[in-house]
């Protein structure tokens, strides 16, 4: 019975070690979806590239797409710190509450399908704006950026 107590508290250590290192882990890897790289303000030098040629008008009306694109990027990246917050909460108080852990994540997981939505919504509207031949310059470039950028793969 004496060694119950060594024991208990060996054994404790070790769930105290593993559950911080899988935090620790969590942490960072959600650290990777929150701070994303900026691939629409990559699509906007693209844009603004004289290879594609736009005319005050284009830069006018796509200044205007991005303004409101920026808006929703900065409102979504608020809900997207909340939902973050819940999660790590949601993980740390409840750890047996497997649902509710899954619920914060699936709202986590639905933020970042919004802001990826809104990113090509803001490329597909700004693409519209291009006369054909500016559309085959810009398209060459995208698909060059794409390719050679690796945090696609990730």
């Amino acid at each position: 019975m004496s060694r119950l107590p060594g024991n208990l508290a060996l054994i404790l250590g070790a769930i105290a070690l593993g559950l911080a290192a899988g935090f620790g882990g969590a942490w960072a890897g959600l650290s990777r979806v929150r701070d994303p790289a900026p691939f629409p303000q990559t699509v906007s030098a693209l844009l603004d590239d004289s290879s594609v040629g736009l005319s005050a008008t284009q830069h006018a009306q796509i200044d205007a797409l991005r303004r409101d694109y920026e808006s929703e990027r900065k409102a979504s990246g608020a809900r997207l710190q909340i939902a973050l917050v819940a999660l790590s909460q949601a993980v740390v108080q409840k750890p047996g509450r497997q649902d509710q852990i899954e619920a914060a994540a699936t709202l986590v997981d639905g933020i970042v399908h919004q802001r990826r939505m809104a990113s090509i919504a803001f490329i597909s509207n700004a693409r519209a704006l291009l006369a054909e031949p500016q559309q085959a310059a810009f398209d060459k470039a995208f698909l060059q950026v794409v390719a050679n950028d690796h945090s696609y793969s990730q």
